[in-house]
């Protein structure tokens, strides 16, 4: 008995580093993180940008809301990979749904006590950009775990769009597609799995469609609001909102360049990209209710965003617009919850 107390120490170290290994070692072998390139990032540096980038045409706007009425939110196939039993008495469910050979992940948690006859309120939450990992992860995701507690009568969806990784128990999902492709890619994904979430369970009352985005999810979720006039209700909280503008170009760098300038391809399609991911010109078209919220000194997305679209939105009567005293990372979503659940509500 003594010696066993005295191995215990060195067993339990032992083992702390051998899963602290495993999973290091996913980390590093994600097949996400191995695709981002950053060697076509000056493809086009003689681009002139105060040209290519001057202000948005009326026949340029007309083609892309053609466009985005002619998408196919449909899927070809599907997959369930994985269902687990998660706290709070919810259900996980890890699937996958292909379109033209792409294949994309997403999870999908069950309401607490979930009743198939019942009808129940779903929130999909739309993550971030982290440009050095390509992740979403499931497991020990603080923001997650508020939307779990706050909401526990919700189907909560979690997409991991193209070339991105979806992350749980020690299993990594990578999704195909171009992790660059971050905004409109993104919204074409989140649009996608919200669909076929809807069509595959009948329980989610599709008159209380939410959704909740942060960073470059505030982006996706203006965007989606733009194009997915069912979602109810929308939060949108530090998204970037014109990527046509030369001091935006400028401020990403790098980044800018890798997500809309590493490809060989017509300055026409280029330019259409960059105008499909700036939500500012489309958010007029949501007739949802809406929660803006920027920080006054977020210096990796000014308050402007956020000023320039009340002054879009100026008629619109079921918006609010939150000033946070912090940065890019200030809080609110206790707060956001809240408004959801009020916001979210059926019309009659």
């Amino acid at each position: 008995m003594k010696v066993i107390k005295q191995l215990l120490p060195g067993v339990l170290l032992l083992c702390v580093l051998v899963l602290g290994s495993v999973y290091w070692f996913q980390r590093d072998s994600c097949d996400c993180r191995k695709r981002i390139d950053y060697s076509n990032v000056n493809l086009h540096k003689d681009l002139n940008r105060d040209t290519f980038l001057s202000p948005l045409q009326e026949e340029e706007y007309q083609h892309i809301l053609n466009d985005w009425s002619n998408f196919d939110l449909g899927s070809d196939s599907s997959r369930i990979h994985q269902r687990l039993k998660v706290s709070s008495n919810r259900e996980l469910i890890v699937m996958s749904h292909d379109k033209a050979g792409q294949k994309h992940y997403g999870a999908i948690y069950l309401p607490q006590q979930f009743d198939s006859t019942q009808q129940y309120p779903l929130l999909l939450w739309a993550n971030g950009l982290n440009q050095k990992d390509p992740s979403v992860y499931l497991t020990k995701n603080r923001l997650i775990e508020k939307l779990l507690e706050g909401l526990p009568d919700y189907f909560i969806v979690v997409p991991s769009y193209r070339g991105q990784a979806l992350q749980t128990y020690y299993t990594r999902y990578c999704s195909d597609g171009f992790f660059g492709d971050a905004f409109d890619g993104a919204t074409d994904d989140a649009l996608r799995l919200l669909h076929w979430t809807r069509e595959n369970f009948p329980a989610v009352d599709t008159q209380r469609l939410a959704l909740f985005g942060v960073s470059r999810g505030g982006t996706v979720g203006l965007l989606a609001a733009a194009r997915y006039p069912s979602l109810n209700c929308v939060v949108a909280q530090s998204g970037p909102t014109n990527f046509l503008l030369p001091i935006v170009s400028r401020r990403y760098g790098k980044q800018y360049r890798y997500q809309f300038l590493s490809k060989e391809a017509p300055l026409s399609i280029l330019r259409e990209k960059i105008i499909k991911s700036s939500p500012l010109f489309f958010v007029d078209h949501y007739p949802g209710d809406l929660l803006l919220i920027y920080g006054k000194k977020d210096w990796v997305v000014p308050i402007s965003n956020g000023e320039n679209l009340v002054e879009k939105l100026s008629d619109k009567p079921n918006l609010e617009f939150v000033q946070l005293e912090g940065g890019h990372s200030a809080g609110y979503t206790q707060q956001s919850i809240r408004w959801i659940q009020e916001h979210n509500r059926k019309s009659f």
